[in-house]
């Protein structure tokens, strides 16, 4: 299936914002975003860029469902092919970069642990004490790998449920309430599942490295509580499936992209403002029109004759979105120690040095070590099947 090209920069974008949370926050005010005044009006806007996972989440959703839904929901859909891909995609440079961070630990004296195996397996984040060991942010990693597991059934469910198995229909009023409350029952089913799990395992009193601890960690750190963000991404990959976006007039979908990219960042600043005055209430609904909102970005984007679409489809820009994984999992860990030794001899350009190197490096395991993996893996193990392209 045919790439969108801006969504992969958006993925860059993403994970700026979380660059962008890291340095706010580990290095000011001696070494980051607040020691310069260039950078002190955006403060606001950095200190809520953990929002970046949500989008990454939202764009997964829309990805993962525009690309698999159909073949799952007309039976032909294959399993092991979906999750050799998979598998492809996140674990090579998962791997890598969790060997080098224990070797590292080994290194300064750290011994060998039972938490080793779970972090170096990706279930980090259904450990609360475990949640930024290993690789840092690698816990939103763990709630992926569930989505992952869990969408071909998702995608059977939905198709039973809501829209049938015979190909796109016209989207009637009751067509989109079934769609709507399958939706609403799935999302009610994992919470419930999720709280239920942590209620049996306290029960049991499993509590190795505060396993499933209590229902905020719950909530935060886990599909049971994250789906309504990849149920937004799912949304939309149906609302793009409908041909709606064909449908909307390109100077429409540049609008609203700069529109949802403002709006963005204006509740970024306002999430910030409500979080440091204990505004729980209000930070989550500027969280969750931030996840809205993606939903609407993405659709904007996906018309691609738009020229909003086609700025962000710049080779660059597209590149950097291809290597954000790697940047993302590499923040806070080692690999960041030497980058950062040479970013804090630049003065009032560290930031930007600092974001240069980091992509350079990714770029270096992109091309070396990630799509090389990548291949094998999928030549190997995914059985002669071509599939469809993409995710």
């Amino acid at each position: 299936m045919k790439e969108i090209k801006a969504l992969t920069t958006l993925r860059a974008f993403a994970a700026f914002l979380v660059f962008m949370y890291h340095y706010a926050y580990l290095f000011a005010p001696h070494q980051g975003v607040g020691s310069g005044p260039a950078w002190l009006t955006l403060l606001p806007v950095w200190r809520s860029g953990q929002i970046g996972v949500s989008i990454f989440f939202v764009l997964s959703g829309f990805l993962i469902t525009r690309i698999y839904y159909d073949e799952f929901a007309d039976g032909t859909g294959s399993l092991r092919w979906f999750y050799v891909k998979r598998f492809a995609r996140i674990w090579p440079l998962f791997l890598l970069f969790a060997a080098v961070q224990h070797v590292a630990m080994l290194a300064q004296g750290q011994h060998v642990s039972p938490s080793w195996l779970i972090t170096g397996t990706m279930t980090q984040g259904f450990f609360r004490d475990l949640r930024h060991a290993g690789l840092p942010t690698a816990w939103s990693l763990t709630i992926e790998e569930s989505f992952y597991a869990l969408a071909p059934l998702l995608f059977v469910a939905i198709a039973a449920l809501a829209l049938g198995r015979s190909g796109p229909q016209p989207w009637t009023a009751y067509r989109v309430a079934r769609f709507v409350a399958t939706m609403v029952f799935l999302s009610a089913s994992l919470a419930g599942i999720g709280l239920g799990a942590m209620l049996l395992i306290q029960r049991l009193g499993w509590t190795y490295a505060g396993l499933l601890s209590d229902r905020e960690f719950v909530f935060h750190s886990t599909l049971a509580g994250r789906f309504p963000e990849f149920a937004v991404g799912m949304a939309c990959a149906f609302v793009h499936r409908a041909g709606v976006v064909r449908r909307l007039a390109t100077s429409a979908a540049s609008a609203l992209s700069v529109g949802s990219f403002v709006t963005i960042g204006t509740l970024l600043a306002l999430k910030d403002f409500t979080t440091r005055h204990n505004a729980v209430a209000a930070s989550y609904a500027c969280t969750y029109s931030i996840v809205l909102l993606t939903g609407v970005l993405i659709l904007a984007l996906a018309r691609e004759e738009a020229w909003a679409s086609r700025v962000l489809s710049g080779r660059l820009l597209v590149y950097l979105g291809k290597v954000s994984y790697g940047f993302y999992l590499m923040q806070a860990s080692v690999l960041m120690v030497p980058l950062l030794f040479i970013a804090r001899r630049c003065g009032p350009l560290r930031v930007a040095v600092l974001y240069v190197l980091m992509n350079l490096f990714c770029a270096a395991c992109q091309e070396l070590w990630e799509q090389p993996a990548r291949s094998f893996i999928v030549r190997r193990l995914g059985g002669g099947r071509r599939g469809p392209g993409g995710a």
